[in-house]
């Protein structure tokens, strides 16, 4: 780690112990937009059923008429495409950062939930 970057965290953990009660500053003014963007995106989340998709993989494959392994298989497929993807995402937002790739995703989901529909 860089000592600028370990530098910085000392700085801000310093700051964030002298907050007295930090529940508190949620309220504030400036506060606000971020835990609405925040809520409002863990909603659409739990709209887009992907925790579904996630914990019942196998049985929704075999809905789907595929047989007991390859439903198994296709479980493994989802959640190895998943990890790879979390992967990729935690080493670009650095690069591309936090708000494009937050667009870039909404996107993608957008259009796979048109599609679906």
């Amino acid at each position: 780690m860089p000592k600028k970057e370990l530098e910085e965290i000392v700085r801000a953990t310093e700051i964030a112990n002298k907050t007295k009660y930090p529940f508190r500053e949620l309220t504030k003014k400036q506060s606000i937009p971020p835990v609405i963007c925040g809520t409002i995106i863990h909603v659409f989340q739990q709209f887009t059923g992907i925790n579904v998709v996630m914990f019942y993989a196998p049985v929704l494959f075999q809905t789907m008429g595929f047989e007991s392994n390859a439903s198994l298989l296709s479980a493994v497929i989802t959640d190895t495409v998943n990890s790879l993807s979390t992967l990729i995402a935690i080493f670009s937002v650095d690069k591309a950062g936090r708000k494009k790739l937050l667009i870039f995703g909404a996107s993608i989901c957008l259009v796979a939930q048109v599609k679906i529909s």
